[in-house]
């Protein structure tokens, strides 16, 4: 078990990587996809047949485009994080009411600014949702690539321990995975709590 506290630490680092990645790519596109009716049209075919895509199948093609490299194991991640955080964003979007809208025109603000000043702030809330959300999921998929690649971290030891038969360490990886995944997930919800207290209302 020696080995446990390198690989967790590496398991960890990925999986910030990862869900950071997926952050601030799904909020952006939210943010367009939800104020951009046009853009919404175009690119929402190509988006449900890639949410409908599950994430441990795009690992091999991964593998194959971009090797056995970080980059790999954080756009894993990524794609399978990606999703709740876009989805909020999008349903943030679309909450604010359209009399806010029209008095953005009324004071002439430009989409940009629209954006930075009215919508952002107020889709926060949903991208926080988004990535709580997001988390669970991103760790089970970093578990699944370091066991599929035999990248270093939990999920190759785990592999490891089972082709040693050695069932206690097996489980003991499992333990210390679902413990730090809750303690994670109990962590980032807290945070959440504090920020949205102090957070203005909903435009």
């Amino acid at each position: 078990m020696a080995r446990s506290f390198p690989a967790l630490t590496a398991t960890l680092t990925i999986l910030a990587a990862g869900l950071a990645a997926a952050s601030f790519v799904g909020f952006i596109l939210g943010l367009l996809i939800g104020t951009l009716p046009a853009f919404r049209q175009w690119i929402s075919l190509l988006l449900e047949y890639l949410r409908a895509v599950p994430s441990p199948v795009v690992i091999p093609i991964a593998v194959l485009t971009l090797g056995y490299t970080g980059i790999m194991k954080v756009t894993m991640i990524g794609f399978a994080a990606f999703w709740p955080v876009m989805l909020n964003t999008i349903s943030g979007v679309s909450q604010i009411r359209g009399l806010t809208f029209d008095v953005a025109r009324a004071f002439r603000l430009s989409w940009f600014e629209t954006l930075l000043k009215i919508v952002m702030p107020t889709t926060i809330p949903s991208l926080l949702l988004g990535m709580r959300i997001a988390l669970p999921q991103a760790l089970v998929v970093t578990l699944v690539v370091e066991m599929s690649t035999g990248e270093f971290g939990i999920g190759s030891l785990m592999v490891a321990a089972q082709r040693n038969f050695d069932a206690a360490e097996v489980f003991g990886l499992l333990t210390v995975m679902g413990l730090f995944g809750y303690c994670l997930t109990m962590a980032f919800a807290l945070a959440e709590r504090r920020i949205l207290r102090r957070w203005p209302t909903s435009a």
